[in-house]
Order: structure tokens, then C-alpha cells, then sequence
């Protein structure tokens, strides 16, 4: 069953720090420049306001303003240099648009175009990491070279599809140079677990965790590295697993205070507990992250093996079946399957027996 189980976790561990980089709130030296423009939809009949931000290239944000279709926003007191200007209307597409205000002219002009969002596209992504975006520290102020930033995202983007060293190597020099950026702490972190790298990922995420002590994402990430680690040290052990776990029952719980809409730590407590063969309370949490966040599927598959553990063979079934209906062809397809006839070919042998008895009986 453990074999499973883990795919499980690794599955959702492939996803459990997105990069968000938080911007620097130091304000650029005011100029003579402006920037001006319009946004433009393509439902004539869209009168709905909303905002416009503007950002430096450096991803510090410089203003909002609230407008609505075909109304002219401004920017003014700007240098010459590369902005964004960010437009985030709810059924269309996100608008990140490159404005280069030279240092001749004094207005840019600039036509925003919004797109309509796709129905599949509407949907609200799962937040696995437990990141609360307003929260930030001193050290998110910082000014910092334009550059890091991206390496963090393409880093991210490394550990996305599966080049792990390639985001190693692009965040050491980073972290060495700058070593309050939590966001490339934590995404460091992560390529490090990838590698199996426990301490040094250990390290990254304490250090993501005092640069941002509000906010459960390194905490959650502690725990899930807790986890793997002790489903990677069974040759060590029973007394060393369960040590082990029992560091990822503490960052779990902490996190899950910090933070207790968080869905994806409760499915990592919920596995911690499994592991522990305490299956009241994996249970218990599962079943909580399913609550806060329905589209969490791999806790399903997690709540079937609890139930398979402690043998009930119809809950196990039930769970096999709310995975399907949320992944009709996972890649794990067979297995699950495999499980779910062994349960079945019990259920069978067990309502046999009942039958035979029965007649036995009269």
C-alpha cells in the first residue's frame, strides 16, 4: 500500500512552492515623465472599473490608479526607463504591458487590449504552498539587482521541468549575494529536496522561515521534506522515521495555526499521521483539506489507503472512486485500479461468507 500512498505525496510535492516575487516598495526618484493610456475591451457593452497598476522593470510597484473601459489613466513623476503597466479584469486575461518611456519625451502613450479568459481558464489554480501573500518582511524591501528576480522564476520554472541542478545552480550565487531574498531561499530549498539534498533543503527553508516568520509556506515545505526524509530512511530504522516524523508533525501543526485555510498542510499533516499509523486523525485531516480546498484529488487517494489500513472496504472504494471522477486517466491508473479490485474481490469473499453462515444458521 505504501508504494501507492507515496506517489501520492510526490505528486503534489512536485507542486508545493510556486514562486511569487515579492516587489520592493522603494520608491524611484521622481522625474518630468508620464505615462498615458486607455484600456480597451471588446465587449462594447463592458463598463465594469477596475485597476490599472504600473511597475518598474526592477518589479517594484510605483501606482494604481482605478479606471474603466475607454477611460485615460496616468502615471506621472516618472524617469526615463522600462515600466509595466498591469491591468487584472475579472473574465479576461492578465495584461502585463512593456512601456519604455525615453528620455526626450515627456508622455508615453500607451493601448491596453484585454482579451476574454477562456471558461477553462476562470478557474482558480490550487494554492499548495500555504503562502499568504500579504505577508512580507523587512527584508522583502530591499532593493535587489532586477536580474535576481528573474533567475528565481527561472529557476522555478528548472524545478517545474525536472532540471533541479539547473535551479541549484542558478540560486547559490544568489543566496550567497543576497542572502535575506526569501523567495530564492525558498525555491533553493525545493531544488534541494529534489536532489535529496535533506540538510542543505533543511537549511533553506529555516531561512525562508525567519525572513517571513507570518507565513506557513516554509513551514508547510519543512514538513513536507520531514516526510519524505523519514519515507526515505526505513534502513535506518523505525526509531529514526518516526523522529523524523515527528519534525514534520511539529512544522505541520505550527503552519496550520499560522495559517488554517491551508489546505495543503492539513494533507501533508493528514499523510504524517498515516505514516505514524495514527489514522483517526489522518483522517481527521484529510478529510479537513478536502473541505477547504475540493480540487486537492491526491488526498482522496491518501483517505483510501487510511480506510484500506483500518479496513473499511467501502469508504476505500469511495475515495478510489471521487479520484477518478477528479483524474479519469492519472498515471497511476493501473495500480489504483489493481487496488480497488483486490477490495472488491474482499467485499465479495466477505458477502460469501455471510451467505454461507446464513445457511448454516437455518
Amino acid at each position: 500500500m505504501r508504494r501507492l500512498w507515496r506517489y501520492g505525496i510526490e505528486l503534489a510535492l512536485t507542486f508545493l512552492i510556486p514562486v511569487v516575487v515579492f516587489a520592493a516598495q522603494e520608491k524611484l526618484e521622481s522625474g518630468d515623465h508620464r505615462v498615458r493610456g486607455q484600456v480597451l475591451s471588446p465587449i462594447s457593452n463592458f463598463f465594469d472599473r477596475f485597476e490599472v497598476q504600473l511597475f518598474h522593470e526592477s518589479n517594484q510597484p510605483l501606482g494604481q490608479v482605478t479606471v474603466g473601459t475607454q477611460e485615460p489613466f496616468t502615471f506621472s513623476g516618472l524617469d526615463g526607463g522600462t515600466y509595466y503597466v498591469v491591468a487584472e479584469v475579472p473574465g479576461f486575461k492578465k495584461v502585463r504591458q512593456r512601456v519604455d518611456v525615453n528620455g526626450t519625451a515627456k508622455e508615453t502613450p500607451v493601448m491596453i487590449s484585454l482579451e476574454v479568459k477562456p471558461a477553462a481558464e476562470t478557474e482558480k489554480a490550487v494554492d499548495l504552498s500555504g503562502e499568504d501573500e500579504a505577508s512580507v518582511n523587512v527584508s522583502d524591501l530591499m532593493p535587489r539587482p532586477p536580474h535576481f528576480a528573474d533567475e528565481v522564476v527561472a529557476a522555478n520554472e528548472d524545478v517545474e521541468n525536472g532540471d533541479f541542478d539547473g535551479a541549484r545552480r542558478r540560486l547559490e550565487p544568489i543566496v550567497r549575494e543576497d542572502p535575506d531574498f526569501y523567495e530564492a531561499r525558498k525555491t533553493l530549498g525545493t531544488a534541494y529536496q529534489k536532489l535529496r539534498l535533506y540538510r542543505e533543503a533543511e537549511m533553506e527553508f529555516k531561512a525562508a522561515r525567519d525572513l517571513r516568520p507570518n507565513s506557513a509556506a516554509p513551514l508547510i515545505a519543512l514538513g513536507g521534506l520531514y516526510l519524505q526524509e523519514a519515507q526515505s530512511s526505513e534502513s535506518r530504522g523505525a526509531a529514526v522515521a518516526r523522529g523524523i516524523l515527528n519534525q514534520a508533525l511539529g512544522s505541520l501543526l505550527d503552519a496550520v495555526q499560522l495559517n488554517p485555510h491551508a489546505a495543503f498542510g492539513y494533507y501533508l499533516l493528514g499523510v504524517t499521521y498515516y505514516e505514524s499509523s495514527l489514522y483517526e486523525d489522518a483522517e481527521e485531516n484529510l478529510i479537513r483539506s478536502m473541505e477547504i480546498e475540493p480540487r486537492l484529488s491526491p488526498a482522496r487517494l491518501a483517505l483510501a489507503n487510511v480506510y484500506v489500513r483500518i479496513e473499511d472496504w467501502p469508504q476505500a472504494l469511495l475515495q478510489i472512486g471521487n479520484y477518478f471522477s477528479a483524474n479519469p486517466d492519472p498515471p497511476d491508473r493501473g495500480q489504483i485500479l489493481a487496488l480497488r479490485a483486490r477490495i472488491e474481490g474482499i467485499l465479495a469473499s466477505e458477502k460469501t461468507s455471510e451467505k454461507s453462515a446464513t445457511s448454516l444458521h437455518h
